[in-house]
């Protein structure tokens, strides 16, 4: 990409980013690696929603606490597995009193919007 935008010379990022959809910010970074030497490595790894077992560590306990409380194995004991009839949407339920209660121990707890009027 830099080689071609060499080749074109004086205006040839603009006229990459009209003809041929290129980002010049990204046309530039390509010079700089071209004439450094040195190639620039994104963090895309780095980015993005930072998994749930990070937030909240206890969130694993909290679920099979719930769940083995409900589980039952296979009625004709074909598998070893446990089953539960509690969905997704009935487990949340339960889990934010425990949530709540993890937040009211915490050292800077969430203000509330009503505690001011009280």
């Amino acid at each position: 990409m830099a080689k071609t935008i060499e080749q074109l010379g004086s205006g040839g990022q603009r006229l990459a980013e009209r003809e041929l959809g290129w980002n010049r910010h990204v046309i530039r970074k390509g010079q700089r690696e071209v004439s450094s030497g040195i190639i620039c490595i994104d963090a895309f790894s780095s980015r993005g929603r930072k998994p749930t077992e990070s937030r909240l560590p206890q969130l694993l306990e909290d679920i099979r606490a719930i769940v083995d409380s409900q589980s039952q194995t296979d009625p004709q004991f074909k598998t070893n597995r446990l089953y539960t009839r509690l969905s997704a949407a009935q487990l949340r339920i339960e889990l934010i009193p425990k949530r709540d209660t993890a937040t009211r121990n915490c050292r800077h707890p969430k203000p509330f919007a009503n505690d001011s009027m009280s």
